[in-house]
């Protein structure tokens, strides 16, 4: 399922055997992949985006105490009911790795996903030559400015304003009051009084 979100939607079927040789390593058969997109290009951009959101700000962000910030990774830390499994699946462009760790009489453990599995990942890709994951922008994909807490159009200036990804036709339409107000600080009055403001 992760090889196929960090594949930009492309299933690739597992395979045990890729090229079967003889003894002078002359292919006597092969087995080539196979590609077919299984999530729209619009919808994986979505899910990349948020993953990415994951390692950056959110619960897989101690990422950054091991990788470099120039590798830009994606991921999903998960924690089971009552803690008894903890899990990461993360990926850069070119290494993918799912962790799971747990007891066999399915006992809670000591850690969640953040505190365990992703600990394991890190560890495992630090040994890796990782490349920086670029997602490829789609042609319906549209960012915007909007407000974290009612999730209207906002702008960079705004407070609270997130800039988001949003499927063209799915991006709200209504405006923030910040947007819909005017800028006072644009007003030189304004300007200069805020200057006056500010040395007293």
């Amino acid at each position: 399922m992760y090889q196929t979100i960090a594949a930009n939607g492309f299933q690739t079927p597992v395979r045990a055997i890729r090229t079967v040789t003889d003894s002078q390593g002359e292919a006597l058969s092969s087995y080539p992949f196979q590609l077919r997109q299984t999530i729209d290009a619009d919808d994986v951009y979505l899910i990349q985006t948020a993953m990415q959101e994951v390692t950056h700000s959110g619960t897989a962000a101690s990422i950054y105490s091991v990788l470099p910030s120039s590798i830009n990774t994606a991921g999903k830390t998960g924690t089971t009911d009552d803690q008894r499994d903890s899990w990461f699946a993360g990926f850069s462009n070119n290494r993918l790795a799912v962790v799971w760790l747990g007891l066999d009489d399915n006992s809670p453990l000591p850690f969640t996903g953040s505190g365990g599995a992703l600990r394991v990942w890190k560890s495992f890709m630090k040994t890796q030559p990782l490349e920086s994951f670029e997602a490829p922008l789609p042609d319906d994909i549209k960012w915007l400015w909007i407000n974290a807490e009612t999730a209207l159009l906002s702008a960079e200036n705004c407070e609270g304003a997130r800039l988001l990804p949003f499927i063209s036709g799915s991006e709200p339409t209504e405006a923030s009051e910040c947007m819909t107000k005017p800028d006072e600080s644009s007003n030189p009055v304004t300007r200069s009084l805020n200057w006056i403001k500010d040395w007293f």
